[in-house]
């Protein structure tokens, strides 16, 4: 109640002064007459520029015509104005002290950022109940807290927020186009990859991106693998030079959001400019030299399995085995299998880029000629699995998670006998 009291009564003393300043320094306008500028004595009818009254006498008979600013009126009431401000703003300044009373802007700019949104010893969160006693903070330690008071109450405008937790940020030696993993090239006119890292445990600092959660490509793994990590996608323009495009240069100007000690703010957008790649150029090196050629053979044992849940061309997937250790590169292939010069089946598969899958093996993806499969099933000493790695495989799927320094392809070709695996039971 006492609040309220102090609000209203503040706020009216306020609106009353400004009311009346305005009415002291604009109200009383000429409006056709002569007046003395010095006693303000109405000269009309009187010859000349000379004041009977005081004997003032003006430059011009412009200078008769001027308005009339009553100067100690409008001092005395902007001091009821400034007054009423200090009224209204008792209940903050009795529960916070002198730094409720800065300007949000003055403390995003210029207010400490040493301690962060938990504080320290010295500088408690104080808004917060605490052991320590906020009278031994400094001046400035003071400032900081309210600053992040402000914040996390959501009491700013986005730039506010953005520019105190750039300044923070910085201080730190980060940023917060820090706080996301963006590939340093992408293909001009498709969707860029996006990840979202978190900081340090102790502040409790999470990103996001408010762009398109869903990945451009479907495939299954991938997109399980982009949900658990915060991947999102941005569509990227060229960059500008000028009044030109900039060439080979694309542009990532994305809405952004931080979540502080659990509290999500919207902080702008990030703004950054990558490599960008035309379509007749590679994005991807390829290798295709016969030892890594023979290692992927040896690495993907391509084959049939026959289980109880369905018959399956199947390849090993990425493991800490040796021969994928030796694998500097990412392994996207196309396979085909031929029976008597014709083709069965035709499909891809590919594994996942970095080291260590979430399973042992992968399912590829095969369309069958009509009866192709069980006529290969017939007669599997016949028929050959033909593998080649393909680049636009690779391509699409580096682009859906581009944050691997293995960024060569397998581009190579082998060709293996059919070999049938049957198992009991197979996890897929």
């Amino acid at each position: 109640i006492l609040d309220t009291i102090c609000y209203c009564v503040g706020g009216g003393a306020v609106l009353m002064g400004l009311v009346f300043v305005l009415r002291a320094l604009l109200a009383d306008r000429p409006k056709g007459r002569r007046r003395c500028p010095k006693c303000w004595y109405d000269m009309a009818g009187v010859p000349g520029l000379v004041c009977p009254e005081c004997g003032k006498a003006a430059k011009d008979e412009r200078g008769l015509s001027r308005r009339r600013r009553r100067w100690k009126a409008g001092a005395a009431w902007a001091m009821v104005a400034v007054l009423g401000v200090a009224g209204a703003l008792t209940p903050k300044v009795s529960r916070r002290g002198f730094v409720a009373i800065v300007p949000t802007t003055v403390l995003v700019w210029w207010a400490p950022v040493v301690d962060g949104p938990y504080g320290s010893t010295t500088n408690p969160v104080y808004w917060k109940p605490t052991s320590s006693s906020p009278s031994t903070a400094t001046a400035g330690e003071r400032l900081e807290a309210e600053a992040w008071r402000r914040v996390l109450a959501k009491e700013t405008w986005a730039w506010q927020s953005r520019a105190i937790v750039d300044r923070w940020l910085a201080h730190r030696g980060s940023s917060v186009e820090a706080l996301f993993e963006i590939p340093d090239k992408g293909r001009i006119g498709k969707p860029v990859t996006v990840a979202a890292q978190a900081t340090d445990g102790r502040y409790d600092i999470q990103a996001r991106g408010l762009g398109t959660r869903r990945p451009h490509r479907e495939m299954s793994l991938l997109e399980d693998l982009r949900d658990r990590q915060g991947v999102f996608s941005v569509h990227a323009t060229r960059a500008a030079k000028g009044h030109d495009k900039a060439p080979g240069k694309m542009r990532i100007h994305e809405p952004i959001e931080v979540e502080l000690m659990g509290v999500r703010m919207p902080l702008g957008k990030i703004d950054v400019t990558i490599d960008g790649l035309e379509d007749w150029q590679p994005l991807l090196d390829s290798v295709d030299d016969p030892a890594t050629t023979t290692l992927v053979q040896r690495a993907l044992n391509p084959r049939i399995v026959v289980d109880d849940l369905g018959k399956d061309v199947v390849i090993d997937n990425r493991t800490n085995s040796a021969d994928w250790e030796s694998i500097r590169c990412g392994v996207c292939v196309r396979l085909t299998v031929m029976l008597g010069g014709r083709r069965m089946g035709e499909g891809t598969a590919f594994t996942i880029w970095r080291s260590g899958g979430w399973n042992d093996y992968m399912v590829a993806t095969m369309r069958w000629e009509p009866g192709g499969l069980e006529t290969v099933l017939a007669s599997p000493e016949k028929a050959l699995i033909e593998v080649k790695g393909d680049l636009g495989l690779a391509e699409d799927l580096y682009l859906g998670w581009p944050f691997d320094p293995m960024k060569p392809a397998w581009s190579g070709n082998f060709e293996v006998p059919v070999r049938v695996e049957s198992v009991r039971r197979r996890e897929r």
